[in-house]
């Protein structure tokens, strides 16, 4: 899971929004590069996908569950 540092770079998808104090979990990565995430509270934007640079800007903490 991720913790965001509260706001989404502005090349991150216009209709999506990171939610600052959210844990969101990583599920994939697009053949593009792009990781895509979950966020577990669901809404319009349970699930986006952002490029890795903008995930390593936005995400202040990654942790791995086994």
């Amino acid at each position: 899971s991720t913790h965001d540092k509260g706001s989404c770079p502005e090349s991150c998808q216009p209709q999506t929004k990171i939610h600052g104090g959210h844990a969101y979990s990583v599920i994939g990565k697009e053949t593009k590069g792009r990781v895509i995430l979950r966020n577990p509270h669901g809404g319009v934007d349970a699930q986006i996908s952002m490029t890795v640079e903008d995930f390593q800007k936005t995400f202040k903490y990654v942790s791995r569950e086994k």
